[in-house]
C-alpha cells in the first residue's frame, strides 16, 4: 500500500509517482517503477549513478561497501548502513556511488577500490601480491556536492556532504601462515585497526566520527594515514607489501613497512535519519543483500580482490 505521502506525490507531480529516471554511472539511461521490486545499483565504472523520482516518494535505503583485497594476509569486509522511510523528493536528483572492492596484485601503483580506498605508491617487495583498500558506498542529494560530484575529486572533497556512507574494508598483506596479518573491516562508529605480522610492521588504524586512522610504523617506515573520504595510501619511498586503507567516512590507515595490515573505514549516517550502521565481521559483510549480490560487501583471503559493494532502494511499506 502506498504512503499518504506517496500519493500525494502522485497529485502534485502528475505522473507515477513510483517511477525513478537514472542515469547510470556508464551514461546509459533508463527507469524503474519501484512498485515492481527495489532498485539494485552495482559498482559500474568509476563514476556516481544518478537517479530522480517523478515525484516525491517514501523509500528504504540500504547500501554495503567494497570488501578489502588481499594477497596472504585475510582483507577486511566493509560495513552496511541502512536508514528507512526517507522521502526522495521529486525532481531532485539523488547521487549514489557504489564501492569497489580492493585490488589484488604486483602492479607498481596498485589503485585502491574506487572511489576511496588506499593505493600502493611504491614499488612491490621482491615481486610480491599485496592488498589495497575497498571503496565506500554513498548516498547524497547531488547539489550538496561539489560541481555535484562530477570528478572523483569531488566526490572525495571534503566539503562535499553526505545522507550516508557505508565503510570499506582495509587490505590484507602479504605473508602466509599463522603469522599472516589481517586487515580491518569497515566499522559502524569506528573502522578496525588492521593485523600485525610478527610485531615487526604495525597495521593501520581505523576511521573514527572525526579522523582518518593512522598509518602503521614498520621496519621500512610509515603507511599513509587515512582522512575525510579517504583510505590511507601505502608509504612510497621505500618496498613494501603492506595492506592499505579502506575509505569511509573517514578511511582506515595504510599498514607499515613490508606487511602490515589496513585498517578498515568508519560509516556515517545523517542524524536527521532513522536507521543503523553495521560493522563488517571477518571475511563477511553484513547480510541481506539482493539477489545476484549475495557476497557483496565480502573480503577474501588469499590472492584476490575484495567484493564490490551494492545499494538498493526500495519503496517503503
Amino acid at each position: 500500500m502506498l504512503k499518504i505521502s506517496n500519493l500525494i506525490g502522485f497529485a502534485v507531480g502528475g505522473g507515477n509517482s513510483t517511477v525513478l529516471d537514472i542515469t547510470y554511472a556508464d551514461d546509459s539511461t533508463g527507469t524503474h517503477d519501484l512498485a515492481t521490486g527495489p532498485l539494485v545499483l552495482a559498482y559500474q565504472a568509476d563514476k556516481v549513478h544518478r537517479v530522480t523520482p517523478r515525484s516525491s516518494i517514501v523509500v528504504d535505503v540500504e547500501l554495503w561497501g567494497g570488501g578489502g583485497g588481499s594477497a596472504e594476509g585475510r582483507g577486511g569486509a566493509a560495513a552496511k548502513v541502512d536508514f528507512s522511510d526517507y522521502t526522495m523528493v521529486g525532481g531532485t536528483e539523488y547521487a549514489i556511488a557504489v564501492g569497489e572492492g580492493g585490488q589484488n596484485g604486483t602492479d607498481t601503483n596498485l589503485a585502491g577500490g574506487w572511489p576511496d580506498g588506499g593505493a600502493h605508491q611504491g614499488v612491490t617487495y621482491n615481486g610480491e601480491d599485496r592488498g589495497s583498500g575497498g571503496g565506500s558506498s554513498r548516498f547524497a542529494v547531488t547539489s550538496s556536492l561539489v560541481s555535484s560530484g562530477t570528478t572523483t575529486a569531488n566526490l572525495n572533497d571534503a566539503s562535499s556532504t553526505y545522507l550516508a556512507i557505508a565503510g570499506a574494508g582495509g587490505g590484507g598483506p602479504s605473508r602466509g601462515g599463522s603469522a599472516a596479518a589481517v586487515a580491518g573491516e569497515g566499522g559502524a562508529i569506528t573502522g578496525v585497526a588492521g593485523g600485525t605480522y610478527v610485531s615487526l610492521d604495525g597495521g593501520g588504524g581505523g576511521g573514527t566520527q572525526s579522523a582518518g586512522g593512522a598509518g602503521g610504523v614498520g621496519r621500512t617506515g610509515t603507511g599513509g594515514s587515512g582522512a575525510k573520504y579517504a583510505g590511507g595510501d601505502s608509504q612510497s619511498a621505500s618496498d613494501n607489501a603492506a595492506g592499505t586503507g579502506g575509505g569511509g567516512y573517514y578511511g582506515g590507515g595504510s599498514g607499515g613497512g613490508y606487511y602490515g595490515a589496513g585498517g578498515g573505514g568508519s560509516s556515517f549516517l545523517d542524524g536527521s535519519l532513522t536507521g543503523n550502521k553495521t560493522s563488517g565481521s571477518g571475511l563477511n559483510a553484513p547480510s541481506g543483500q539482493p539477489a545476484g549480490y549475495p557476497n557483496a560487501g565480502d573480503a577474501v583471503s588469499g590472492a584476490n580482490a575484495g567484493e564490490n559493494g551494492v545499494v538498493t532502494i526500495t519503496l517503503a511499506s
